[in-house]
């Protein structure tokens, strides 16, 4: 005779879905939600002390777990008296314990996360024992001993408290890190759960908690889109071991995330920050460095932005690392692992690098088995226009911890914006415009946007065959020419073939004289 009675079942199916369910997902949780509700009214609760699992702001969703747990409870007695547990069934309960022990310890689970992510003492936060273990280890024990059966050995107790904070981190990261409610966000927020998870969690909690740093992650989309914002929010929201024995964590989620950005160094010094130096390497090298892969440990991430600026050189070496997980130090011959997740992240269009061969298709093929795509703000404004308020709101808010004087703040923002910018505005500098906006309506109650430089093909063509300009005008004039159609410095410089920093130079002195 099984444990489950018809209905019991049907309901634990119910709650196994919407606890494997991608929770930014709002048109499927919602369905899975009632299908639960649906589901537990012929559920019947005997017990003299029912347990209530509070969820703030959703009483539906505290309900429903509220009956899981307390059929649970139940369901564990009856098994302790000797009941027996199907094979057919032995998943169902599982995935009770689950989803129950989830909820009882998710508040202390995020106070762990905030302390160290906001304490000044992070280390030592992060390091030190997590005492609730022995109170989670004690419940685990409760739901498996003495029943007469066996967990699956891939969910042992201390592991399964590693993947509940893991789940209770990425919700927290991705909600911290990703503004916004519109669909195109919450299209964001599903992609980059479906980075940490993939699109099967109990797929990934068996086999791919610790494999997935062999997937690199491919970022792309304009600039100001918050590209290491997603970043941010996979490489702190990754799986790390938990040591039941010493009760902590084996490694420090709050300093798993590495960045370089390729585009803000010379190429020697992008070398040496990705793969470290030996003593006397190149001039100045006075002592040796640890590079970021040498530094990434498993369970952290090195994050590196702008990947299409990197030289033809390092394209190969980087590709060495993708292929192999080894690299050496610049003037070394010892060979390094790198033990840590790669997600790199770009702006430029991969289709038209590859064909004008300034990227390496073997690299490209290595770093594109993830790939997200963050939203232009103009995209998130076009889709549903509404969203321009509580993003302009939420600014203000982390500016200000007033609300009255943010509220105000926002309304002056929001009435500029519509007043003077109109709403075919384009947002050239996206999300990263829109914060300057608001801090310029802050100070001054003006925002005048950058102009776009009024010097076409044609003015360019024109000069030139007046000679009308000088020749430092005149470079500065292509420059000008090409920045506005690409707005990017770091793109212009390409095209141009001068650096960066001359490239910004010239555009300023043109603005400048204007």
């Amino acid at each position: 005779m099984s444990l489950f009675t018809q209905p019991q079942r049907d309901f634990a199916e119910a709650v196994s879905e919407f606890a494997f369910a991608n929770p930014f997902q709002p048109d499927e949780t919602s369905r899975l939600l009632r299908q639960m509700l649906e589901r537990s009214g012929p559920i019947a609760i005997s017990t003299s002390n029912p347990e209530r699992l509070i969820v703030p702001g959703n009483d539906e969703l505290g309900k429903s777990l509220s009956i899981a747990a307390n059929m649970l409870n139940n369901l564990t007695s009856s098994l302790r008296s000797g009941s027996k547990l199907s094979d057919k069934d032995h998943w169902l309960y599982q995935d009770l314990i689950l989803v129950v022990l989830y909820y009882r310890f998710r508040d202390r689970f995020l106070n762990t996360i905030e302390q160290a992510l906001h304490s000044h003492e992070v280390t030592q936060t992060n390091r030190s024992s997590v005492d609730y273990y022995l109170d989670f280890e004690k419940q685990w024990q409760f739901f498996w001993n003495d029943t007469g059966i066996q967990n699956d050995a891939h969910y042992s107790c201390h592991h399964t408290f590693a993947c509940l904070f893991q789940i209770r981190r990425a919700h927290f990261c991705i909600n911290q890190f990703i503004w916004g409610n519109a669909s195109l966000i919450q299209q964001l927020r599903a992609s980059i759960w479906q980075s940490i998870f993939t699109h099967d969690f109990r797929r990934y909690g068996l086999l791919l908690y610790d494999r997935m740093e062999e997937i690199t992650t491919l970022i792309s989309g304009p600039s100001g889109t918050g590209k290491e914002l997603v970043a941010r929010a996979i490489g702190l929201s990754r799986h790390i071991p938990f040591d039941s024995r010493h009760r902590r964590f084996r490694e420090d989620f709050s300093e798993g995330f590495h960045v370089s950005n390729i585009s803000a160094f010379a190429e020697t010094l992008v070398e040496s920050d990705l793969f470290g130096h030996a003593k006397g390497a190149f001039t100045g090298a006075v002592a040796a460095r640890t590079g970021l892969f040498e530094s990434c440990k498993p369970g952290h991430s090195v994050f590196l932005d702008e990947i299409g600026e990197l030289s033809a050189s390092l394209q190969v070496k980087l590709l060495r690392v993708l292929q192999n997980r080894e690299f050496q130090r610049l003037g070394e011959t010892q060979v390094r692992r790198f033990g840590g997740k790669l997600i790199v992240a770009t702006n430029r269009d991969f289709s038209s690098e590859l064909a004008a061969g300034r990227f390496r298709e073997d690299l490209y093929y290595r770093l594109c088995s993830d790939v997200i795509t963050t939203p232009s703000l103009i995209e998130q404004i076009r889709d549903e226009p509404a969203q321009l308020l509580p993003l302009v709101r939420q600014i203000a808010r982390r500016l200000l911890p007033d609300s009255d004087a943010a509220d105000e703040v926002t309304s002056d923002t929001i009435r500029w914006i519509t007043h003077q910018l109109g709403p075919d505005y384009q947002w050239p500098g996206n999300f990263r415009e829109l914060e300057q906006c608001v801090r310029n309506i802050l100070i001054r109650k003006v925002y005048r946007p950058l102009q776009p430089a009024s010097h076409s093909t044609t003015d360019l063509v024109d000069s030139f065959r007046n000679g009308d300009v000088t020749a430092e005008e005149l470079v500065s004039l292509y420059c000008a020419s090409v920045f506005e159609k690409n707005r990017s410095y770091a793109a212009t410089a390409r095209v141009v073939g001068l650096d960066q920093r001359t490239v910004k130079k010239h555009i300023e002195t043109l603005r400048n004289s204007q």
